[in-house]
């Protein structure tokens, strides 16, 4: 009979839901949004002079602001495969509850600084929620390794975007640190996951890094996770498994440093 991993491992998501509440440092995106630097964009339109940012910094900004945007169907494909009851439930909706803050703080960031386009802002906001497109179905291993590495990624591009403003950069660095925590909770899920269904667990680690790897440093996310889970020393992996394996070595032997684009993939 197949392992039921979502019911093996909802004692581990009680425990890290547990220690993530106890290392999670609340924040307020009031605190770090300039308010001072905000006018009415009635008397004061809005036009691209008025931003502090250079071009290249409010479109990474820009970019990880449409990232956000697309949290209801990221909360939604996450419930279908969690469930909506027990110790996956209330971590996916505190989970839930800290990525909205990041878009909401980013929002408020853009808007006060007069860094982009308001109505630009929301037409790309509608945009992101009202197109219709297939996510790849995923099983639970899948999805918990596609949260670790994207999580992980996100944390790397919110610390990678370039000449901003000391307040801003206090913002990316606070919502980074969260993606930090976000990606060491699922990092942590599959370290257990590994230890219940190892074959299963590998293959979809090293189908995930290898998917996700394209537009990602190998350096700063695929090696770091790949080396944490020690993948090639897990003893008694089936036949799809040691395939994978091959595979992200392979990758991982070719690699050469890439350009970091933020945004990414979701």
């Amino acid at each position: 009979m197949p392992i039921d991993l979502r019911a093996e491992l909802e004692p581990s998501v009680a425990r890290l839901l547990d220690r993530h509440l106890a290392a999670a440092r609340d924040w307020m995106p009031h605190e770090l949004v300039p308010w001072s630097l905000g006018r009415d964009f009635d008397s004061s339109p809005w036009h691209p002079g008025q931003s502090r940012l250079p071009g290249h910094a409010r479109g990474a900004l820009e970019l990880l602001l449409a990232a956000e945007d697309d949290l209801p169907r990221r909360h939604a494909s996450l419930a279908a495969v969690y469930g909506d009851r027990g110790a996956w439930a209330r971590w996916l909706h505190r989970w839930t509850a800290e990525e909205q803050r990041h878009g909401l703080a980013l929002r408020d960031y853009l808007l006060t600084s007069r860094a982009a386009d308001p109505a630009g802002l929301e037409a790309a906001r509608l945009r992101t929620l009202c197109t219709v497109r297939e996510r790849p179905a995923r099983d639970l291993a899948r999805t918990l390794a596609h949260l670790a590495v994207e999580q992980r990624a996100a944390a790397v591009r919110y610390r990678a975007v370039p000449d901003v403003p000391d307040c801003c950069g206090a913002l990316l660095e606070r919502i980074a640190d969260d993606k930090e925590l976000h990606a060491g909770f699922h990092r942590s899920l599959l370290d257990d996951a590994l230890l219940i269904d190892p074959s299963r667990s590998v293959s979809a680690i090293c189908a995930e890094l290898l998917t996700a790897a394209a537009g990602l440093h190998p350096d700063l996310v695929v090696r770091p996770l790949a080396e944490h889970w020690r993948l090639a020393d897990r003893p008694g992996l089936d036949a799809d498994a040691v395939r994978h394996l091959d595979a992200l070595d392979a990758f991982l032997d070719s690699a050469r440093p890439a350009a970091l684009a933020p945004g990414g993939p979701r």
